[in-house]
């Protein structure tokens, strides 16, 4: 993610695709409150392949101690120092140390939570025992965060909230700055908006002993395999229990719902690691398909409990095949 850095202060500065300097607070993404400062100053913005400053001053600004020509866009290069003004009289030098593409950010605040590239399914602070999950709700068109053990919340705290753009979220002694570049949000939305979930049909191959399954996902003609993972079968289980649900005759909104304390028992597993086995499976999904609607949506919480809410699923045991539906 391409960054500034102001030499006076260490500050670093992500740029948004179009980033705007000025003094006019209402109207640009970095305020520079020196009355030489024109409102509306300098932008740098992103052309696709690279990034160019343009001044659009009075007083000017300066590229490695090199005056612009108002109104021409300039490529920047990694090292180059801009001043907003010239040095003699300019509050701050910024360099130029970073040209990678535009991204979402976690932004650390504090020395535990680091700085990382922000994926459309984000697990906080590691994969490995992560405490929430951050993620693109398609449907909501917002980023939201989802505490991992909501069992143990207090009563009338969410464990599932919306995050605003530049937002803090706050997880134990971790905090981080959500950064959510607007144009590369549009484009996940596009993105979002060519497959449905609702299209796909999940295929588990499992072993005899139902000690191993194996999952792909079918969809357009398409089949992509996702392997062997542990929570594979914890998803075919959820899956067989909404189609039993269904079989019984309840309503599609109540199908599949099982307490976490009671999937734990059946699975033989540690109830904490319910929702740790939720993460894993949706980050899979989210990474296997970028471009898929309601992806996020298949696995459901809500207090206490948990659903697989896929629309079909065929399960291959050996030599007989068993079809799983609503």
């Amino acid at each position: 993610m391409a960054y500034l850095r102001n030499l006076k202060t260490n500050e670093q500065l992500y740029l948004l695709n179009h980033h705007i300097f000025g003094r006019h607070s209402g109207a640009v993404d970095t305020v520079i409150s020196q009355p030489e400062i024109s409102k509306i100053h300098a932008s740098i913005k992103w052309s696709g392949k690279h990034w160019l400053i343009c001044d659009l001053s009075r007083n000017g600004t300066w590229l490695d101690n090199k005056k612009l020509p108002k109104g021409d866009d300039i490529t920047l290069k990694s090292g180059q120092q801009i001043t907003f003004l010239n040095q003699s009289t300019s509050a701050s030098i910024w360099k130029v140390e970073n040209l990678d593409s535009p991204c979402n950010l976690l932004i650390g605040v504090n020395d535990l939570s680091p700085t990382a590239i922000l994926n459309n399914y984000h697990l906080i602070p590691n994969d490995n025992e992560p405490l929430a999950a951050i993620f693109l709700c398609n449907t909501r068109e917002k980023w939201v965060l989802e505490k991992r053990n909501n069992a143990l919340l207090i009563d009338n705290e969410e464990y599932e909230t919306v995050i605003n753009t530049n937002g803090t979220i706050e997880i134990d002694q971790y905090k981080w700055l959500l950064f959510i570049n607007n144009e590369q949000q549009q484009t996940v939305d596009l993105i979002n908006n060519k497959i449905n979930n609702k299209q796909c049909e999940f295929l588990f191959e499992v072993s005899l002993d139902e000690e191993h399954t194996q999952l792909s996902l079918l969809y357009q003609n398409n089949k992509v395999d996702l392997g062997e993972r542990s929570h594979h079968y914890f998803l075919l289980h959820l899956a067989r229990i909404k189609s039993e649900h269904a079989k019984q005759g309840l309503d599609l909104n109540s199908q599949g719902w099982i307490n976490n304390e009671q999937l734990a028992k059946e699975l033989g597993i540690d109830t904490a690691n319910v929702s740790l086995l939720v993460f894993r499976a949706r980050k899979q999904m989210a990474q296997a398909f970028p471009n898929m609607l309601g992806m996020s949506d298949l696995l459901q919480r809500r207090r206490g409990e948990v659903r697989f809410n896929c629309p079909q699923a065929l399960v291959i045991k050996g030599s007989t095949t068993e079809v799983l539906s609503a």
